[in-house]
C-alpha cells in the first residue's frame, strides 16, 4: 500500500509538471500574437498597401471571387505560408457554375498521429466588382490563420494541422462545401474546426466575441476550450456562446460532413459593422485592441488542442470530460470499468507515459458500464485513454 501511495503521488507530479509546461507553452505562443503582424496582413489584404508579388510590388484592388485581382490574393496566402515554412496547396474547383480555389497548408504530425486540427477562414468578399476592401470581413479572420501559421508552422506538434483559406464563401460557401465534401475523415480524425469569420469590429468597445456552436458533445467541447483559454491567459474578452447558431459561414460546411467546428466572430447579434457588404469595410472601422485580443484567443486555443501530446490540460478539466468516470483508479487487474460514455460506439485507444502506443480497439456498446480489457502483459505505470465515439472524444489518465 505504502508503494502505491508513492507511485501515484509521483504520477500525480508527473501530471502537474506537463500542465505547468503545457500552459507556459501556451502562454509563450499566445504573447506572441504580434497586433502589427495582424494589422499588416489586412492592409495587405484590403488594397491599403502594397506587397512583393513575383518580385515587384503590388496591391489587391478586389477580392470578390469573380475579379482578376482574388488571383493576387491567393498568391498572397501562397507566398505567406511558404515564408513560414509550410507547404502551400492549391484545390482548384469548378462546380455549381463557380470557378474558384481553395489555399491551404499542412502541417503534418511529428508522432504520426491521424488526429488534426482546422484553423480556417475565407479570403473572399463582398461587395461585387473591381474596387472593394473587405477589411472586416473577412481579411481579418485571414489574418489570424496566417498569424496562427507564422507562430506554429516551423514547429514540431504532436497533431496535424490544416491552415485553410477558402473562395467563395459569399457566394454561398462554395470552396468550403467542396473542400469538406473530399476531405477523407477517416484518414483524417477531426477534432476541432476554428472558423475565423469577422474578428475586428468591436463599436462599442464591449470586448464581446460570439462563438456559434450546435448543442452537440463536440461543438460544446471546443467552446468550453475556448472559454478556458480566455480565462485561463486573461484574453479579457467576454464571450458568448450562441445556440441555435448561424450557419452563415464556412463552419456549416463542416458541420454538414459531421466534423465538429464553431464559429468565431465580433458581436454580430448586438453590434454589427456597418461597414459590412459595402465599401465602408476599411480600416478606420478595425479596433485593433479588441482584433489583437481574438487573434490571441483563436491562435491559443488552437495551440493548446495542438501541442498537448498527452491529452491532458484543458481536456481533463472540461465538464465535456467531467461525466466519464474510470474504475478502479489505480487498478489491479486488468480490466476498467467505464461509466457515462454517450455513444453506440467505442473506438480506444491506450499510451504510455512515453506516448507509446499500448493497445487500440473499435467496440459496440451495448450496455453500461463499459467493461475494456486491458493486454495481460501491461506492466505498471501511468497511461492515457483516448477514447473516441460519434457523439464526442474523451481523454483519461490512469494507474497499473
Amino acid at each position: 500500500m505504502f508503494r502505491k501511495k508513492i507511485f501515484t503521488a509521483l504520477a500525480l507530479c508527473f501530471l502537474l509538471n506537463h500542465v505547468f509546461a503545457q500552459r507556459e507553452f501556451v502562454k509563450q505562443i499566445i504573447s506572441n500574437v504580434n497586433i502589427d503582424s495582424l494589422v499588416l496582413s489586412v492592409r495587405q489584404l484590403s488594397g491599403d498597401t502594397t506587397f512583393l508579388l513575383n518580385g515587384l510590388k503590388d496591391s489587391i484592388t478586389s477580392r470578390y471571387a469573380d475579379s482578376p485581382d482574388i488571383n493576387k490574393a491567393s498568391q498572397f496566402i501562397k507566398q505567406r505560408f511558404q515564408l513560414y515554412g509550410l507547404n502551400p496547396l492549391e484545390q482548384g474547383y469548378h462546380t455549381n457554375g463557380y470557378n474558384g480555389k481553395n489555399i491551404y497548408a499542412i502541417q503534418p504530425s511529428s508522432q504520426g498521429s491521424k488526429k488534426c486540427y482546422i484553423i480556417c477562414a475565407h479570403y473572399d468578399d463582398l461587395p461585387v466588382g473591381k474596387k472593394n476592401y473587405g477589411v472586416d470581413d473577412n481579411a481579418s479572420g485571414v489574418s489570424g490563420v496566417l498569424e496562427a501559421a507564422r507562430l506554429l508552422g516551423k514547429l514540431s506538434l504532436p497533431f496535424t494541422i490544416y491552415y485553410i483559406l477558402f473562395d467563395h464563401e459569399e457566394q454561398g460557401l462554395i470552396g468550403s462545401d467542396y473542400f469538406c465534401t473530399l476531405f477523407d475523415i477517416g484518414l483524417n480524425q477531426v477534432s476541432a474546426v476554428l472558423n475565423l469569420d469577422m474578428i475586428s469590429y468591436d463599436g462599442n468597445n464591449d470586448s464581446v466575441s460570439n462563438i456559434h456552436l450546435r448543442n452537440n458533445a463536440g461543438d460544446i467541447l471546443i467552446a468550453n476550450s475556448i472559454n478556458y483559454i480566455n480565462i485561463t491567459y486573461q484574453i479579457g474578452l467576454h464571450i458568448n456562446q450562441i445556440t441555435p447558431p448561424s450557419f452563415q459561414s464556412d463552419h456549416s460546411s463542416f458541420w454538414n460532413n459531421f466534423m465538429p467546428a464553431v464559429f468565431i466572430t465580433e458581436d454580430d447579434k448586438n453590434d454589427m459593422n456597418p461597414g459590412y457588404h459595402t465599401l465602408n469595410d476599411r480600416m478606420n472601422l478595425v479596433n485593433k485592441s479588441f482584433f489583437h485580443r481574438m487573434a490571441k484567443l483563436a491562435v491559443g486555443t488552437l495551440t493548446d488542442f495542438a501541442s498537448d501530446s498527452t491529452h491532458l490540460g484543458v481536456n481533463t478539466i472540461l465538464p465535456e470530460n467531467s461525466q466519464i468516470t474510470l474504475a478502479p483508479n489505480p487498478i489491479e487487474n486488468n480490466e476498467i470499468m467505464i461509466e457515462g460514455i454517450i455513444g453506440n460506439y467505442l473506438h480506444y485507444r491506450i499510451t504510455d507515459a512515453k506516448g507509446i502506443l499500448v493497445t487500440e480497439n473499435k467496440i459496440t456498446i451495448e450496455q453500461a458500464p463499459v467493461i475494456l480489457k486491458l493486454p495481460p502483459e501491461i506492466s505498471s505505470g501511468l497511461y492515457f485513454l483516448e477514447m473516441i465515439t460519434g457523439e464526442a472524444n474523451y481523454h483519461k489518465s490512469f494507474i497499473k
